[in-house]
């Protein structure tokens, strides 16, 4: 659960400047080294994966490249019309809350929901680099340099749909309290944190700003866990749906796609620079460490359970010649049903 959303983090640098991004897997088995490099390259980066025996049930995978129909990386964007603010001023120089659990937990649960999304950093707040996306979760990211604030509320004027939480705005961006938040103006209250919820939602121009005194991503945030550690993340399954709820409207308008996939298949859709759109499936369905069970080295029997049901989708293309699939698991590609709606 909170592997992808770590890995689009570290991802940051070839976001930023083009940097190639190496993720190092520790794996005690090849099932692990097979998911971690899937992982990786769902995300475009290379894995370092160990040299665990090979298994009769795990192909090669890392002889598997773009010859194979795997995607091309060099001029690939991901697609995705939300970006949440990984905001580092507000992790080293806020005081009283960190934006750090709220910023995953909603990244989590998007994962769940399978809407597509990618995490921005403080210099990626500019009118050119959040042109394409539709939501901007700053959340509770506090510190903010003023060019920052300009350029938020230029994206909501703009016709995009911003969320702040809790405290966000009220210091710059080396942790200075300003004298009057940033948004007050429009919200016409000063922001609060912990309580009872404080929340409005206001129009800025041809778009909107939606704020909550809550950090309401905290409790959907599940942290790594080190063998033989147990797992303590239990969240409320009533709270979680209504949270689901809420994301799914705040992003309604940007979800990109539709499928129809059990919540724990992970995908990340990608755009070659010939056109064509890839769409990553990684079954993680095998995965499940329930509170209070003690964590350890072993893989899932089995590793990648089949799916009771297919995978369906439905994404807005234009001229559609051929959809076909292609995995380290098969050789070759196989040449998949569509239909084309009016």
């Amino acid at each position: 659960r909170c592997m992808p959303p770590y890995r689009k983090a570290m991802g940051l640098p070839a976001a930023i400047s083009g940097t190639p991004v190496w993720a190092i897997f520790y794996a005690s088995h090849r099932y692990g080294d097979y998911f971690g490099w899937a992982l990786a390259n769902m995300h475009g980066q290379s894995a370092l994966v160990g040299e665990n025996p090979e298994l009769p049930d795990v192909p090669d995978f890392l002889r598997f490249g773009e010859k194979d129909g795997n995607m091309v990386r060099a001029g690939s964007t991901p697609i995705a019309e939300v970006a949440l603010l990984f905001s580092e001023q507000s992790r080293d120089w806020s005081e009283g809350s960190s934006p750090i659990g709220e910023l995953f937990g909603i990244a989590q649960e998007l994962e769940r929901l399978h809407v597509p999304y990618a995490m921005v950093s403080d210099r990626q707040i500019t009118a050119k680099d959040l042109d394409g996306f539709k939501v901007l979760f700053v959340g509770s990211s506090n510190c903010l340099s003023d060019g920052e604030i300009a350029a938020i509320r230029d994206f909501a004027r703009n016709g995009g749909t911003v969320y702040l939480s809790a405290l966000a705005g009220t210091c710059n961006e080396i942790g200075i309290a300003r004298p009057a938040w940033a948004f007050g103006d429009l919200f016409g209250f000063r922001p609060s944190f912990g309580g009872d919820e404080v929340k409005g939602d206001v129009a800025c121009g041809r778009g909107r700003m939606v704020y909550t005194s809550l950090q309401k991503g905290n409790p959907f945030f599940a942290k790594e866990v080190h063998p033989p550690a147990k797992s303590t993340f239990d969240p409320d399954p009533i709270a979680e749906r209504a949270f689901a709820e809420e994301l799914k409207s705040l992003t309604r308008d940007a979800a990109y796609w539709r499928v129809k996939a059990p919540d724990k298949v992970y995908t990340m859709l990608w755009r070659e620079r010939d056109g064509a759109t890839v769409v990553h499936f990684l079954n993680a369905t095998g995965c499940d460490l329930p509170p209070g069970v003690a964590s350890d080295m072993n893989a899932p029997d089995p590793a990648f359970p089949a799916l009771g049901d297919d995978i369906v989708f439905t994404v807005p293309f234009g001229d559609v010649r051929t959809v076909t699939a292609v995995s380290p698991d098969f050789k070759g590609t196989r040449e998949l049903p569509f239909k084309v709606n009016s």
